[in-house]
């Protein structure tokens, strides 16, 4: 679904909350009235909060500090109550961070794709975190091939709406390291900003997808040094049409 991400969001959190809320209810009330049987809902790692455990399991509290999260819980919670009331096949993920050959698009998460993408277009990069922050990233094929099995799942083997998935964890210092192997030469440096680097240390480090993996035999095909195989050529085209 459409959604203003997390750090875009905090500078407008009214906009955030009435495209990001008020557009999955409208799924949600049309798959109800005109009886579409199944709806996949995105989720995210941003439904967290502080506090956590190192492996983030899914029934961990949820405690958002971004408007983004806070509109994916009430999406997630939104999405069961029409399960249960007007019987929706509604199924969801929790998404880690993303990376494609796409630009990120606003959220907390972009420092990864960006170390990448700016790397290839300029020859360095200065991200807005600490070199030891750690999230839970995962490349997009895999993000998209989640959604899919997760739909064909038989509804009988399934345990409950939303799940985490996972893929990799790796610290910015070790993405660096990676793009430094297939950008030789890369000059990446680190400049926290305070706003950013509070949300990434209120997101989880690592996600515990045990239910994926049981339930709808979820597994991840991508971890950081394939995708960064396949990636960096991607991104350096890209980089090459904006010119450097």
């Amino acid at each position: 679904m459409a959604a203003i991400l997390s750090a875009t969001g905090e500078r407008d959190p009214l906009r955030t909350y009435a495209v990001n809320q008020d557009g999955t209810l409208h799924v949600l009330e049309a798959a109800r009235k005109f009886g579409v049987r199944q709806v996949i809902f995105t989720s995210t790692i941003a439904v967290f909060g502080p506090g956590l455990p190192p492996l983030v399991g899914d029934d961990v509290s949820l405690r958002p500090t971004t408007m983004y999260g806070v509109t994916k819980v009430a999406g997630e919670l939104l999405g069961e109550y029409y399960s249960r009331r007007h019987g929706l096949d509604f199924r969801g993920v929790r998404f880690p961070g993303l990376l494609s050959a796409v630009l990120p698009g606003g959220g907390t998460s972009d420092y990864a794709p960006l170390m990448y993408y700016e790397t290839l277009r300029t020859g360095g990069y200065e991200a807005f975190c600490r070199p030891d922050s750690q999230i839970p990233l995962m490349y997009m094929p895999d993000a998209l091939r989640a959604l899919v099995e997760l739909s064909l799942a038989p509804r009988e083997r399934l345990g409950r709406c939303i799940y985490n998935i996972a893929a990799f964890s790796p610290t910015a210092q070790e993405i660096a390291d990676e793009v430094a192997r297939v950008v030789p030469g890369a000059r990446i440096t680190f400049k926290p900003d305070p706003a950013r680097q509070a949300i990434l240390d209120s997101w989880p480090r690592a996600l515990d997808d045990t239910c994926a993996r049981r339930d709808w035999d979820w597994r991840p095909a991508w971890d950081l040094a394939r995708m960064s195989d396949d990636l960096t050529p991607k991104l350096a085209a890209l980089a090459a049409r904006a010119g450097k």
